[in-house]
């Protein structure tokens, strides 16, 4: 999945390198040596399609391009320079994958991308300031090009850099450590720890395994208390209503035994309860906009609801946002009263 977004990107960035300009392409059978040079550009041009249309000194050189040529393209604004030995082709978009990459070009082979940069990269809604590109290096050799922000770190293991397309960048587990110290509201920890794990970029026991293995660093006991909290079911959650809806039943000793389960109503149809408890067979709906927000689904939701009765699951609570957020201890006591009258009253549907 992730080379698969990558490679859309590449593909969408690619289409802006467009043909070599005109005052490049002189006759070949007139001087060999400008054959030659068209030849080692247009190679080098194939190259920067693959990279957001940013290439180094080095790749110009593996594709035939000389230093002097190099300094002719800069001059005639073919190529602009990003970074000391680090171009991109005139009239690819500045986009963000290019400066990412550009980025990790600059600080060398052993570059990862890191912190808000990396955050960026996985989509991890953080809610701090990307001021600067962010890397990680194993050790630091030189100074810091301006615009980026080099850290250092001992512990760079080959499974903390994962692919993206031509990016590399931290993994998941990682770039949580690393943003650690910087979310300082511990409800938003709590959010970007659950939409991670929800979207299968880090399992739980990853989160343990890089918190213990780092063994200082900032926020490192706000997020291992975050990550303590984190219910087994986790992963199963859809969205932030269902994660928070975890947070407060497993804190409560009321976790259920299973989040979207699979069943079948009583019309032959295929069902999945957003919770539910077994054997009591008790079932909650947690009700959001996104998914009940309209008057068709209001409809569906009766149905819905009859069929799965029907079936033998019951009763059916349904807790709002609002419940959650401002009637947890109501919710949680809702709750106990269904489960101890189900179990108390087992046949009775």
């Amino acid at each position: 999945m992730e080379d698969e977004r990558s490679d859309a990107a590449i593909r969408r960035s690619s289409g802006a390198i467009g043909p070599l300009p005109n005052q490049l392409r002189r006759t070949s059978a007139a001087d060999p040596a400008v054959a030659r040079r068209d030849v080692a550009l247009e190679r080098l041009s194939r190259v920067a399609r693959r990279q957001f249309g940013v290439v180094t000194t080095q790749q110009a050189q593996v594709a035939g391009v000389s230093r002097d040529s190099l300094a002719t393209l800069v001059r005639s604004r073919v190529l602009v320079r990003r970074f000391r030995g680090v171009y991109a082709f005139r009239g690819t978009p500045d986009s963000r994958e290019a400066r990412w990459l550009a980025a990790q070009f600059a600080i060398g082979r052993r570059a990862v991308l890191s912190h808000q940069t990396a955050a960026a990269i996985h989509g991890l809604d953080h809610g701090a300031v990307e001021d600067a590109l962010h890397v990680i290096v194993p050790r630091r050799s030189r100074e810091s090009p301006a615009g980026i922000v080099v850290h250092e770190s001992r512990k760079l293991q080959v499974a903390t850099a994962k692919r993206h397309g031509v990016l590399r960048v931290t993994s998941v587990p990682r770039t949580l450590c690393d943003l650690a110290g910087d979310i300082r509201d511990p409800d938003r920890m709590r959010r970007v720890v659950a939409a991670a794990v929800r979207s299968g970029d880090a399992r739980i026991d990853q989160l343990r395994e890089e918190i213990e293995r780092r063994r200082t660093f900032a926020g490192r006991a706000s997020l291992r208390h975050v990550v303590a909290e984190l219910s087994p079911l986790e992963p199963m959650a859809r969205e932030e209503l269902e994660s928070l809806f975890l947070r407060i039943t497993t804190a409560a000793g009321v976790s259920p035994t299973a989040m979207n389960h699979r069943v079948t109503d009583a019309e032959g149809r295929t069902r999945y309860l957003d919770a539910v408890w077994l054997p009591e067979r008790v079932v909650a709906e947690l009700d959001s906009r996104r998914f009940h927000g309209t008057l068709v689904d209001w409809h569906d939701d009766q149905r819905r609801e009859n069929a799965v009765l029907l079936a033998g699951y019951g009763p059916c609570l349904r807790f709002s946002w609002w419940d959650l957020r401002h009637h947890a201890a109501q919710v949680v006591a809702t709750l106990r009263r269904a489960l101890s009258a189900a179990a108390a009253a087992p046949d009775v549907l």
